[in-house]
């Protein structure tokens, strides 16, 4: 059971290197999904330059510390996956990180292009393919919107969950429902 989690990552290529770069950052691999992908968070905002050997250390034009950085994601995250969206053209990622500013941080203090430079090059979650910019996997969108349900709105995570459950397409919400299980073991419970 406790390898149920390294499985999914295992079928990936960039899976893979995620999983070699945290156990090469922390020395373990934890096996409690959120864990695991705060980890990977941890790994990829404060060490992927060290395990990259390239000796360039990728400035964070935002200027965001480790947990406001993760605030702006896990709000970035619940945005994706309330709109069924893990993939953007250029204008729509824009659009979805001034929603994701606008919840915490006035616009005009971190400049979106800044956010979408971090997001590439210096904290990689998201990928370019083409025209198109996206999450590196949708798993990690399903961790960060969990993230933003239990911590940073948890005065509404109950509410929000079973509206989820009622949705008619829950089916593409069930990781993120599952990451919240994983997160607030109460919640299960409540809902």
């Amino acid at each position: 059971e406790q390898y149920e989690i390294l499985e999914e990552f295992l079928e990936n290529p960039l899976m893979v290197s995620l999983l070699y770069l945290t156990y090469h950052y922390k020395g373990i691999v934890q096996y409690k999904k959120p864990v695991f992908y705060r980890q990977v968070y941890d790994a990829l905002y404060e060490g992927h330059d060290i395990v990259k050997g390239d000796g360039e250390i990728h400035k964070k034009k935002t200027g965001l510390d480790i947990d406001g950085f993760n605030d702006l994601l896990s709000a970035m995250g619940y945005l994706s996956i309330y709109k069924g969206k893990v993939s953007f053209d250029r204008n729509n990622l824009k659009q979805l990180i001034k929603e994701a500013l606008d919840i915490y941080w006035h616009e005009e203090e971190i400049d979106v292009n800044d956010v979408i430079h971090d997001i590439l090059y210096a904290i990689p979650l998201f990928i370019e393919e083409g025209l198109e910019i996206k999450w590196a996997h949708k798993s990690f969108a399903e961790y960060f919107a969990a993230n933003f349900i239990c911590y940073v709105e948890k005065e509404h995570e109950n509410t929000i969950v079973e509206s989820m459950m009622k949705t008619t397409d829950n089916n593409n919400l069930y990781n993120t429902i599952d990451f919240c299980y994983d997160m607030d073991a109460k919640l299960a419970q409540e809902v």
